[in-house]
């Protein structure tokens, strides 16, 4: 059991990423003095070689009196504070995937994590997307886009002149539709060019039906 208690601090660190390292704030509290484990509170643990109790290490706890060593947290669950008594559950939007962890990590992009004590995260399903990190929701495609797979951070735009028809969520772009405009004004804005029968030379507008036409909507042109 000698020195046991160096090895183990050693061991500590070296599995510790340097990113929790840095994001630790405070030391570990200065060990006790303990003629036997029965003396070591609840978030400490004895070490007979010294007879001292040491506090658990972040990431680990020690939910009764008298325990010889601490107990790494779960996945899903994290300790930020040296001495715990037991562990945190992993806030919705973050995730634990490993034992032993000081923090909780938020979800990347493309995914979500709507309960806690998760310890991985959910894909957006086809037709939601995740744009942000620590999403505790997928949002829903908005109308005239459409996402196709899992994991999408973004939406892809229906073709010019091309919509949903009013629907969101689409998953593929077989769901967009050529719209029915009511106007060449209205096509004009959605396909960035005139529609047949409508003015494009110099001097005349890309948006009203030449003189002489009326526009029909079921033609989509100027007649």
């Amino acid at each position: 059991m000698k020195h046991y208690t160096l090895i183990k601090l050693m061991l500590a660190l070296v599995l510790v990423p340097l990113a929790d390292i840095a994001w630790s704030s405070t030391s570990r509290p200065t060990p006790y003095h303990a003629n036997n484990k029965d003396q070591c509170n609840a978030g400490t643990y004895y070490m007979a070689d010294n007879k001292l109790c040491y506090y658990a290490l972040t990431g680990h706890y020690v939910p009764t009196a008298g325990m010889t060593d601490d107990i790494p947290c779960p996945k899903g669950k994290y300790q930020p504070n040296f001495g715990a008594t037991e562990c945190l559950n992993a806030q919705p939007g973050h995730f634990v995937s490993r034992e032993g962890r000081p923090r909780h990590m938020p979800c990347d992009l493309g995914k979500y994590q709507d309960k806690s004590g998760a310890s991985r995260c959910k894909k957006a399903p086809p037709g939601y997307f995740v744009s942000g990190p620590g999403a505790r929701s997928p949002e829903e495609c908005p109308v005239n886009t459409f996402s196709m797979g899992q994991g999408a951070t973004g939406c892809t735009k229906c073709s010019a002149g091309y919509g949903t028809n009013g629907k969101t969520g689409s998953t593929s772009r077989s769901d967009c539709e050529e719209i029915q405009y009511t106007s060449p004004e209205d096509y004009y804005h959605g396909h960035g060019h005139g529609a047949p029968g409508t003015g494009g030379k110099k001097g005349n507008s890309p948006h009203k039906c030449k003189p002489g036409k009326n526009w029909k909507t079921k033609k989509q042109a100027c007649k």
